[in-house]
């Protein structure tokens, strides 16, 4: 990915909708909601794609549905596999 593709958290304040504080997306970051990666000094670069598909889920109404959308995207971005299927 090229350095375009990522921009610092006070830069995704300007991309999150609605909008969000640089804590609130630090805290997007931490929980997994987005995709992050650190530069050498140990900043967080943010890689943009990962913000239109917050974006999505940010944009639906709140209840079970959002909550299960959230939850998707946190183990899609954490590389985690899918829950097992309950009975």
């Amino acid at each position: 990915m090229e350095d375009d593709d990522f921009v610092s958290p006070t830069g995704a304040v300007r991309l999150i909708r609605p909008r969000h504080g640089a804590t609130a997306i630090r805290d997007f970051a931490d929980r997994g909601l987005l995709r992050v990666t650190y530069t050498a000094g140990g900043h967080r670069r943010i890689e943009k794609s990962s913000i239109d598909e917050l974006n999505k889920v940010l944009a639906m109404r709140r209840g079970a549905e959002r909550d299960a959308a959230f939850e998707a995207l946190r183990r899609r971005n954490l590389g985690e596999g899918e829950p097992p299927a309950s009975s």
